[in-house]
């Protein structure tokens, strides 16, 4: 059996990416009220952990930002994992090794990990897609 290898950036790399990047455009004069921030599946994951690192790093809230399709719990344990695993392209039980991979030994309750966790006030307002499975 073949070795499974982690990602080579495990987090919080790509969220260090994000909030380095947010702050280039603020320091070039870029006005957060100019600025959404958008992303799809894990991007959309990462766009709403962006946002509550933006507002921990004490940096001004986007204009808005939009999440399609976001994993926002990766400790798998809402009720839509077990409901909906028939429905799921991927087999049971394969989102805790692939978010393993790139949480590593992290705690994923952290609302920066799992954005459904935590306080949601104060953050940009946000168009969030989802299906209904």
């Amino acid at each position: 059996m073949a070795e499974v290898l982690s990602p080579e950036h495990p987090f919080p790399a790509a969220l260090e990416d994000c909030i380095h990047t947010y702050k280039w455009l603020l320091e070039h004069g870029y006005k957060a009220e100019n600025i959404i921030i958008a992303g799809e599946s894990a991007g959309g994951t990462l766009t709403l952990s962006t946002l509550k690192s933006i507002r921990e790093n004490g940096l001004p809230q986007p204009a808005g930002a939009v999440a399609i399709s976001p994993v926002t719990d990766l400790s798998c344990s809402a009720d839509s994992f077990r409901r909906n695993a028939k429905k799921d392209i991927a087999p049971p039980g394969s989102m805790n090794i692939w978010t393993g991979f790139y949480i590593r030994k992290n705690d994923v309750s952290d609302p920066i990990l799992s954005p459904a966790f935590g306080d949601h006030k104060n953050l940009a307002g946000t168009l969030l897609i989802a299906g209904t499975s």
